[in-house]
C-alpha cells in the first residue's frame, strides 16, 4: 500500500534546482529529507489514539486519587490525634 503522503524527492529536488541548487546538491538534500521524513512518521499520532490515551491517564490519575482520598480519611478516622 502506497503512503498517501509521500514525500516527491523528484519535486522537491526540481524546486531545489530551480532556486539556484546544484543538481546533484538537491538530489542529495530530496533523498536526505525523504529519509528524514520517513524516520519521524513513526513517531506521529492521530487525534484518536491521543484522546485514547489521554482518556486512559485520566482514569488512572483518578483511581490514585481516590485511593489517596480513602487513605486520608481512613488515616483521620482510625489515628489517635
Amino acid at each position: 500500500m502506497a503512503d498517501a503522503t509521500a514525500f516527491d524527492t523528484l519535486e522537491t529536488a526540481r524546486n531545489l534546482e530551480a532556486a539556484g541548487v546544484d543538481q546533484a546538491q538537491a538530489q542529495a538534500h530530496a533523498r536526505e529529507m525523504a529519509k528524514a521524513a520517513r524516520a519521524g512518521r513513526n513517531e506521529f499520532v492521530t487525534n484518536a489514539e491521543l484522546k485514547a490515551a489521554l482518556r486512559s491517564l485520566e482514569i488512572r490519575m483518578l483511581k490514585y486519587l481516590l485511593a489517596i482520598a480513602i487513605a486520608a480519611v481512613a488515616l483521620t478516622k482510625y489515628l489517635p490525634s
